[in-house]
C-alpha cells in the first residue's frame, strides 16, 4: 500500500496514545512499528505512569512526532488512559500498549474505514505473539458493521491496540475511559459507545498482541467480573430501554460476568462456591453448567482446558 502523507503544517489527522509503566523491554519495537506505517499524519501522546526505568529517554529520543506527558502519580489504567484522551488533537484516536506492534497498514486501513463509514469505533483483528515476538494464534472478529451492541454483549471481540475512536462522537456523547476502572477500561467504553451508535468491524488481523505470562493476574481476573458488572449496568442506566430490547444478550452478559467470578474463585483455591455459581448460570448458557459439573467431578483439569482455550495462564 502506497504511503499516504498529510499536506505540509496539517494538524495530525490521527492521535495515537501510548501508556506506560516501565515499558522500556518492547518500546522502541512498539514506537518503530508506527514509524513504518504507510499512514503518516499522526501525532503520538507518551503517557509516562510514573516510570522508574528508561522508558522517558527511550520515549523522548524519537523527537518532536511524539508529545511526552507524565502523570504526577501512579494511576489507574483507566485513568492514565482517559489523562491521554483529553490531550489528543487528532480527528481519531488510536491506542498501542507499549508491549504491542502494528502492522504497516494498520492506521491505512482504519483510517479508510472510519472515513467511509462515519464509525465511533473500528476495531481489527490481532497477531498474538510471545515474549519472544513469535506468532503463536491470532485472533480474528466477525466483519460487521453497524449498530452492534447486540453482538458486543454476547461475545465481546473488540481488541484495544487493534481499535481507533472518532474523537468528535466521543465528545459529544460526553464518553471517555473511566477512571474507576483498573483491568477492563476498554470494554467499558466500547460498549457505552455501541449502545449509542455505529461501530465496524474488520475480519483482518493488523496487530501483533503480545501475551506475557504474568498478563492474567488473580487481581485483574476479579476485577473482570466486577467491571463488566458496572458496565451493563451502566449502559443500562444511560440508555433507558435498551434492556428490555436485548433481553436474552443481556442475560448472556451477567453470565459472562458470573464466568468471570468464578474463575477468580477457582484461582483462590473456593471450588464449592465456583460450582455454585456456574452452575446456577448454566441456565443461560450449558457450557457454564457444564463447567461447574467439571469442576465438581474433576477441578484439576480446570486450568488444563483454559490453558489450552486461552493459551494463558487460567
Amino acid at each position: 500500500m502506497p504511503r499516504q502523507d498529510a499536506p505540509p503544517g496539517a494538524a495530525p489527522l490521527v492521535s495515537i496514545i501510548m501508556n506506560c509503566y516501565n515499558g522500556e523491554r518492547y518500546l522502541r519495537e512498539a514506537i518503530d512499528s508506527i514509524l513504518v506505517q504507510t499512514y503518516t499524519s499522526w501525532e503520538i501522546v507518551f503517557i509516562d505512569n510514573c516510570s522508574t526505568d528508561g522508558s522517558a529517554a527511550i520515549v523522548k529520543s524519537y523527537g518532536a512526532r511524539v508529545r511526552y506527558f507524565r502523570t504526577v502519580v501512579n494511576v489507574r489504567l483507566g485513568a492514565a488512559r482517559a489523562y491521554a484522551v483529553e490531550r489528543c488533537e487528532g480527528e481519531y484516536i488510536a491506542l498501542l500498549d507499549v508491549d504491542d506492534s502494528w502492522l504497516p497498514e494498520f492506521l491505512a486501513v482504519m483510517v479508510k474505514e472510519m472515513r467511509t463509514g462515519g464509525y465511533a469505533l473500528a476495531y481489527a483483528g490481532q497477531f498474538e505473539m510471545d515474549v519472544a515476538s513469535r506468532i503463536t494464534g491470532k485472533a480474528v472478529p466477525r466483519a460487521n458493521r453497524g449498530y452492534l451492541l447486540p453482538d458486543l454483549l454476547r461475545q465481546f471481540d473488540a481488541y484495544l491496540p487493534a481499535s481507533v475512536l472518532c474523537r468528535s462522537q466521543l465528545l459529544a456523547m460526553g464518553l471517555n475511559f473511566d477512571s474507576s476502572i483498573v483491568a477492563s477500561e476498554e470494554y467499558c467504553l466500547f460498549m457505552q459507545i455501541a449502545a449509542r451508535a455505529t461501530v465496524c468491524s474488520i475480519d483482518r488481523p493488523l496487530v501483533r498482541y503480545r501475551i506475557l505470562g504474568n498478563s492474567l493476574t488473580v487481581r485483574a481476573i476479579r476485577h473482570w467480573a466486577l467491571e463488566r458488572f458496572y458496565t451493563i449496568r451502566k449502559v443500562m442506566q444511560d440508555n433507558p430501554g435498551v434492556s428490555a430490547r436485548h433481553r436474552r444478550e443481556f442475560a448472556e452478559a451477567f453470565a459472562r460476568g458470573i464466568y468471570y467470578r468464578a474463575r477468580y474463585l477457582v484461582r483462590m483455591a473456593r471450588y464449592a462456591h465456583a460450582r455454585t455459581i456456574l452452575l446456577k448460570c448454566g441456565r443461560c448458557d450449558i457450557r457454564y453448567r457444564l463447567m461447574g459439573i467439571l469442576l465438581w467431578v474433576a477441578p484439576w483439569s480446570w486450568a488444563i482446558i483454559h490453558y489450552l482455550k486461552n493459551r494463558r495462564q487460567a
